[in-house]
């Protein structure tokens, strides 16, 4: 099993085109049921994503020592702290449209949920905050558009296209650099390899760093100093954690598992001095939260979980 495609995405991907085309069809669809960058502060409180093979896909907390977990939505995804640790922005799935997928913020102890994106047609995806909050960046999706970049004004919902998604590539977990200049993702192509590109927030100078063949993971993320991406890679094995340039320059493997432990979903900690990530053994459905110095070293168990789990995001001390 490739522990890449951690489900959420492609099953969302998938639903929606299928209840699309239930819609169009005019049948009643049975419903089944994916930002970030990491912003300087002191660690706080972690959120991430269950798989939703686990039954349903919900958003959960834990603090940084891995204990108080909290549950706060369900049939969400991609959560995404804000700057000021007081909001999470996510992506929500519904189970019959025209609106398939919703961008909605929540606080941290689950209360005042808001809906940002309203009755659009199609799905709003993977949010992420840019490093001043008044904004967030997302991909739209719909049956007769060109998948497109967006961002968003929080306060006033306006939006701004910053481009169409690359010719023949799915673009997923958008993530603003901590200086507002760039913006990351992971291209997906049909074949589902992966690699990871940058492009300028005006929508210019798009880049590919890696290459298809290396098949990054689903969720990327920028070191609070904006000097390197911690990715996943997994060309040869269940799953390792590298970082990189913003240049595509450096490139270093950071853990070497093999057999049938991985590790992914890696994100940086605001301090700057820990890779938050997933080690996993899908043979023997073990999955924790793991925490490492961004060379490899001290690694450390934060908190075991019973269910397969990705997204993670790790937010300032409020």
């Amino acid at each position: 099993m490739n522990t890449a495609i951690y489900g959420p995405r492609q099953v969302r991907r998938f639903f929606w085109i299928v209840a699309t085309l239930a819609l169009l069809a005019g049948l009643v669809g049975m419903g089944a049921t994916s930002a970030r960058a990491t912003y300087p502060g002191k660690n706080g409180r972690i959120a991430f994503a269950t798989d939703p093979s686990s039954g349903q896909q919900v958003i959960k907390t834990v603090r940084r020592d891995g204990t108080h977990l909290r549950r706060l939505v369900a049939s969400a995804q991609a959560p995404d702290w804000s700057p000021d640790a007081n909001r999470i922005v996510f992506e929500r799935d519904h189970a019959t449209g025209p609106t398939f997928c919703s961008i909605q913020t929540i606080h941290p102890d689950g209360s005042g949920i808001v809906d940002l994106t309203g009755a659009r047609r199609g799905c709003d995806s993977d949010p992420s905050f840019t490093p001043d909050g008044r904004w967030i960046v997302f991909t739209h999706q719909c049956n007769k558009c060109h998948d497109a970049m967006l961002r968003m004004n929080i306060k006033s919902g306006a939006r701004t296209r910053i481009r169409r998604v690359p010719h023949k590539v799915e673009a997923l977990d958008l993530n603003v650099s901590p200086d507002g200049k760039t913006i990351a993702f992971v291209g997906q192509k049909n074949d589902s390899r992966r690699a990871l590109f940058t492009l300028r927030m005006k929508g210019t100078h798009l880049d590919r760093l890696t290459s298809f063949k290396l098949d990054v993971g689903t969720h990327i993320d920028w070191s609070p100093n904006g000097r390197h991406l911690v990715v996943t890679e997994y060309q040869d094995g269940p799953g390792n954690i590298a970082t990189v340039r913003p240049d595509g320059s450096g490139y270093f493997q950071v853990t070497h598992h093999t057999g049938d432990v991985g590790a992914g979903g890696a994100v940086y900690a605001p301090s700057g001095r820990w890779v938050l990530f997933r080690r996993q053994n899908d043979t023997e459905g073990n999955y924790a939260i793991w925490k490492m110095r961004p060379d490899g070293s001290q690694r450390a168990r934060v908190r075991g979980l019973k269910v397969h789990f990705g997204q993670l995001d790790w937010g300032i001390q409020r």
